[in-house]
């Protein structure tokens, strides 16, 4: 009688630990911010981006603000992007 209580004891404690466990890791990620293209320029004008890494086929960057977490920008076809994140000092790198 003692053996299987303390069988059923320690297979509760199984239950509640893997139950805490999924209840505190196992969180929907979340969902990553956006802006759209004039934001971003604004953003920038106002140096407020620390570093903008830049997918290879130029169309979507992951840009590092100073002050928040990262966001995604669906870029346009700007000849002068580049020329204008080296000018307010913004560290651009190109996803691989």
């Amino acid at each position: 009688m003692y053996n299987n209580m303390r069988y059923f004891a320690l297979c509760l404690l199984v239950i509640v630990c893997i139950a805490l466990g999924t209840a505190f890791f196992d969180k929907p990620p979340s969902k990553r911010k956006s802006w759209d293209y004039s934001q971003f320029i604004q953003q920038v004008e106002k140096g407020n981006v620390a570093s903008v890494k830049i997918s290879q086929d130029r169309k979507v960057a992951l840009v590092e603000p100073k002050t928040s977490d990262s966001v995604i920008v669906n870029l346009k076809d700007d000849p002068t992007l580049i020329s204008k994140l080296t000018s307010k000092g913004v560290d651009i790198s190109i996803l691989p």
